[in-house]
């Protein structure tokens, strides 16, 4: 008598890579079969009742299929299969075989009932170790992956551990998917260097003007040239800073300050009482972890914090409807603002149709989400000390490309030549101009949406039309044409105005709320 054994699990890689280690008796007899090889079969009766079928003689059954014939063919007459369950659900099947017909009947692999349930722990502890083993190889090969794509990377992860126990020398496969379709948005906060450089400056102007003071106190008390000198080397900081902030600037000031002014503070508050008070007036004013005045600089970035914290929130909430609409490949990136990347296609998945209608609905989904952002922005403002406003960009590319993941950098990107070209304008576009005129494109609470073919053009305004009955847009679109970018021309864009008073409309303000109350933290 033969006994073998096989096991299901969700993710067919696992099972496939187990039958090196099941030793199935049917696996053991042809290993080719395919899904439809299986149908009306004993194994796929087995499956539907999870029930045991034994068939005392193979010969005699009717309609016989390509199992059975393949099990006859082995020297197997007679069989009996029963399932493996474990909380409800078949996880293997048992195996007995025997080339003389009737040897076993109902009653003989009955006595077989008893110990099913130890076979059902044992298979279910091996396929939860393979679990384990395979989570540690993703971790170890391709770090965090995107719950769509992970399949993929399970079935690569499985090749590598069936590769290490058979002593074989593993190599990682190429993760590549074929024929997807991008969908790129960014809300980049306007002038964000900008601000960032003039909040530094207040900051070294409040500082330098205050240590002035403090320096002019202490000499009233102590008749020292080198004070006098001191005093005059802050003047001239103080005059070149408030003419701008220069590459070299802070980094110098700072140094003075610290290596300088500290100091020289901390000794005559440790020798002399009298000028304690005057100095601790500046100390107080400094950042306790810093050492130097950071106000004007933290509202500032509490405030992209904020930004980028509503946006990632408000985005990552949305994904949970829009995964279950279709599944696709989502990455998020956070600067001075947010970009992300969407992938949607039939590669991506294994157990979904794809249909373009799922392209026109995520670019549709993508204008909501914009106009949604801009709004939630508008009430950020209301709680933060430094209002700050962003410009919302969508990059239009209606021809399917390939996207690799990068082993070095662990994560996807684009692949081959032409497909390069989508990600030189992708980085570009956000400092574009329209066209002979000094105007960039990108502005606060409008949306620019790059395009290069009229047919782009055409269904984004039909999108454009039916957001505006709805209340999200306002009536002004802007058609434009982009100056040349190196590495690409002739791009134009569809710039629409948002309405950031529409009413009976829920903007997320639990996000907000949800910001405002860490930033309080």
């Amino acid at each position: 008598m033969k006994v073998g054994m096989a096991a299901f699990n969700a993710n067919s890689a696992i099972s496939n890579y187990g039958n090196q280690m099941w030793k199935s008796i049917l696996l053991e007899a042809q290993n080719d079969f395919v899904c439809q090889d299986y149908r009306g079969s004993i194994y796929e009766m087995l499956h539907v009742n999870k029930k045991p079928v034994i068939v005392e003689d193979l010969e005699d059954l009717p309609n016989k299929t390509v199992i059975e014939h393949a099990l006859l063919k082995s020297g197997i007459k007679n069989i009996a299969i029963a399932p493996l369950i474990y909380d409800g659900e078949i996880i293997g099947i048992l195996e007995l075989g025997t080339p003389y017909a009737g040897k076993l009947n109902p009653v003989s692999a009955g006595k077989a009932a008893d110990i099913l349930p130890m076979f059902s722990t044992a298979v279910q502890r091996v396929l939860a170790d393979m679990e384990t083993d395979i989570r540690a190889i993703i971790q170890e090969e391709f770090t965090a992956i995107h719950p769509t794509v992970e399949w993929k990377f399970i079935e690569a992860s499985a090749s590598i551990m069936h590769d290490r126990i058979e002593g074989k020398k593993s190599v990682v496969e190429d993760i590549v998917f074929k024929d997807v379709y991008p969908v790129y948005g960014m809300a980049d906060v306007r002038g964000s260097s900008s601000e960032r450089n003039n909040a530094i400056q207040q900051d070294l102007i409040e500082n330098l003007e205050l240590a002035n003071k403090v320096v002019g106190d202490i000499l009233t008390y102590k008749n020292m040239p080198i004070l006098d000198e001191i005093k005059h080397r802050v003047k001239l900081a103080l005059r070149k800073i408030k003419k701008g902030l220069n590459s070299g600037d802070e980094v110098g000031i700072l140094d003075f300050l610290k290596g300088e002014i500290v100091p020289l503070f901390q000794h005559f508050k440790a020798e002399d009482n009298a000028l304690a008070p005057l100095i601790e007036e500046y100390e107080n004013a400094l950042n306790p972890s810093l050492g130097v005045i950071y106000n004007k600089r933290k509202a500032y970035e509490e405030s992209i914090t904020a930004i980028n914290q509503t946006i990632a929130n408000y985005l990552d909430e949305q994904q949970v409807g829009a995964q279950e609409v279709f599944p696709h490949y989502f990455e998020m990136y956070k600067t001075d603002g947010v970009e992300y990347n969407m992938y949607l296609g039939q590669s991506l998945v294994k157990d979904r149709a794809f249909n373009e209608v799922y392209l026109k609905n995520f670019r549709l989904w993508q204008l909501i989400t914009m106009c949604e952002v801009a709004n939630q922005i508008e009430l950020l403002k209301q709680n933060v000390q430094k209002p700050l406003d962003i410009a919302q960009l969508i990059l239009v590319h209606s021809e399917p490309i390939s996207i690799r993941f990068r082993m070095d950098e662990k994560q996807f990107d684009v692949d081959g030549a032409y497909n390069i070209r989508y990600e030189i304008v992708k980085k570009r576009i956000d400092k574009a101009y329209i066209k002979d005129t000094n105007e960039r494109l990108t502005q606060p609470a409008k949306i620019a949406i790059v395009y290069a073919q009229a047919k782009e053009a055409t269904e984004y305004l039909k999108y454009v039309k039916y957001l505006q009955s709805t209340g999200y847009l306002n009536k002004e679109v802007e058609m434009v044409e982009l100056e040349k970018l190196q590495g690409a021309q002739g791009l134009k864009a569809i710039r629409v105005s948002i309405n950031l008073k529409a009413k009976n409309k829920s903007y997320g303000s639990k996000v907000i709320e949800e910001v405002v109350a860490s930033l309080q933290a």
